[in-house]
């Protein structure tokens, strides 16, 4: 039985189109810092500056905050573009 309908044609998994191997991409998503980033650190200054005393990433925080601060109940979560997406008022609007 023949098919009269045009063969799909699917994109090729290379680099030049964005994909990489496991090993590659294993190697480039290590790279990406978690913690200590440069938001974080400048935010933290200036909490101490103002004399305000916290805590890094408390692990008996559900969600492990960025920063914990006891004395006014508070959790401080610092995310950055990268995981949250760049640009995002205007994309949010589409």
């Amino acid at each position: 039985m023949a098919y009269d309908d045009k063969k799909i044609k699917v994109p090729r998994f290379n680099e030049e189109s964005g994909f990489y191997t496991t090993k590659k991409r294993s190697k480039m998503m290590g790279r990406i810092k978690g913690i200590n980033t440069k938001p974080e650190l400048l935010f933290r200054k200036a909490l101490w500056k103002k004399g305000i005393r916290y805590r890094l990433n408390n692990e008996k925080l559900p969600g492990k905050p960025d920063i914990s601060i006891k004395k006014y109940r508070l959790a401080i979560f610092i995310d950055g573009e990268f995981w949250h997406g760049y640009n995002w008022p205007e994309k949010s609007m589409q």
